[in-house]
């Protein structure tokens, strides 16, 4: 009975179509269109198109932002030249101070070249330097650490209980 129907409406589409007479409609066939009205009855297409590229793709290549160099100096420092000077120094000083001299301290005496008495004597006058600044900052550090602590503990209890004047 269902195709029956099915038939019956077919044959009604298709006259529908030839009398009108429209140029653009697609002439139907019974054949080939018979399952579109079935409902879920669905076709697989029989041949399969597959698009392949032609062509590979170019890389997208995006120009680098122009630099510009400025340049400061010659790269040597300050600090370098007041090196290399120093270095001169006391090689100089150490050509021209070859003679021995006495060296005494308190009980103890010997002699030496000039010049490893003056470096010694420079070398001991730095690294006291250096130990006296170290104890200077050190207790610098804890005096602030400690005012700062006590900042925190005064802000903390003054959160905790405020005070009314």
């Amino acid at each position: 009975m269902g195709s029956l129907q099915t038939t019956d409406l077919l044959e009604e589409v298709v006259s529908d179509r030839e009398t009108t007479g429209d140029p653009e409609q697609e002439p139907f066939s019974s054949e080939s269109d018979l399952g579109s009205f079935v409902p879920g009855a669905i076709e697989p297409p029989e041949e399969t198109v597959k698009f392949e590229a032609k062509e590979k793709p170019e890389p997208v290549t995006v120009p680098e932002p122009e630099q510009h160099r400025v340049f400061a100096g010659t790269g040597i420092s300050w600090a370098f030249i007041f090196g290399v000077l120093l270095t001169v120094a006391i090689i100089v000083l150490a050509v021209q101070n070859t003679e021995t001299v006495p060296v005494q301290l308190y009980f103890w005496e010997t002699t030496a070249p000039l010049i490893i008495v003056i470096l010694v004597g420079a070398l001991a006058a730095v690294l006291i330097d250096e130990l006296i600044g170290m104890i200077i900052r050190r207790r610098k550090r804890k005096v602030l650490a400690e005012r700062e602590e006590l900042k925190h503990l005064r802000a903390k209890a003054d959160s905790r209980d405020p005070r009314i004047e």
